[in-house]
């Protein structure tokens, strides 16, 4: 918990760790190097995080559709 509570101004750095951390743990377990069941990563609540919009302007897709027009053509072409 003192991991989680010093990376309280990174919480998507701990929420993406915990799980790395979490299959060494268990994979620790698989080959006896922790005791069965005691990956202390399965009691570790992750940070809540509010989910980010993904950023679209008006004209962003009709832009990128031609910028892929135009390669697609310049491929067949050359």
């Amino acid at each position: 918990m003192r991991w989680r509570d010093d990376l309280s101004d990174r919480p998507g750095v701990f929420n993406r760790a915990l799980p790395v951390l979490a299959g060494m743990l268990a994979y620790a377990e698989q080959l006896g190097h922790r005791p069965s069941g005691s990956n202390p990563c399965r009691r570790t609540p992750r940070y809540r995080r509010v989910p980010q919009r993904a950023l679209s302007f008006g004209g962003e897709y009709r832009s990128l559709g031609a910028v892929l027009a135009s390669l697609a053509v310049e491929r067949t072409a050359g």
